[in-house]
């Protein structure tokens, strides 16, 4: 056995390194690395095959998005940073009800249990009863959206079109974020 073999066997971690590294660099070279593949700003989006509830109807995610800029956060109960977001994310909420824009930020959960559930782990564990979600009800709002985790945000303009995405937590309640969504979202013109 020659020395290097004798290596691996004493550390196995070093082989699975070696297997991960070269797995990852098959996929950069397959131009599936960073933001590749993902939905680019600027481009059309197809959400009709997705469809969302309050808890008392069900409607077509196109349906429920304002003619305006709005900013759509994907969030899921199992999700540690959309929890730690979840109380940040009411204070933005507030903040757009005070600039007149309260319709202009669209909260959907992924999750799969009823959404009765989806309301009281809001409305109990975060003691956010006053922040509204809607929940998937059915459709490949993942893939239509190219979201490879939890929590995602997008600003979405008419078309629907991609104005403006963000893969994880946000600062909500940081002054600059405030003003950068509000720009972006187009409150200040």
């Amino acid at each position: 056995m020659t020395d290097e073999a004798a290596s691996e066997e004493t550390r196995p971690d070093q082989g699975r390194r070696r297997m991960l590294g070269a797995i990852l660099a098959g996929f950069a070279s397959a131009g599936v690395s960073g933001r590749a593949g993902r939905a680019a700003e600027g481009r059309a989006l197809d959400l009709g095959a997705i469809t969302v509830t309050d808890g008392t109807r069900v409607r077509a995610l196109e349906d429920v998005l304002p003619a305006e800029p709005t900013l759509l956060h994907l969030w899921a109960t199992w999700c540690a940073p959309c929890l730690t977001e979840l109380p940040q994310i009411a204070s933005f909420a507030a903040e757009l009800d005070r600039r007149g824009a309260a319709g202009r930020l669209l909260l959907v959960s992924v999750d799969r249990k009823p959404f009765a559930q989806v309301r009281s782990f809001l409305d109990d564990d975060l003691a956010l009863p006053d922040l509204r979600t809607w929940q998937v009800a059915d459709g490949p709002i993942g893939s239509a959206f190219r979201v490879f985790g939890y929590p995602a945000s997008f600003i979405i303009g008419p078309g629907p079109s991609l104005l403006w995405r963000h893969e994880g937590s946000l600062s909500w309640t940081e002054p600059g974020v405030v003003a950068a969504l509000a720009e972006r979202l187009r409150l200040n013109r």
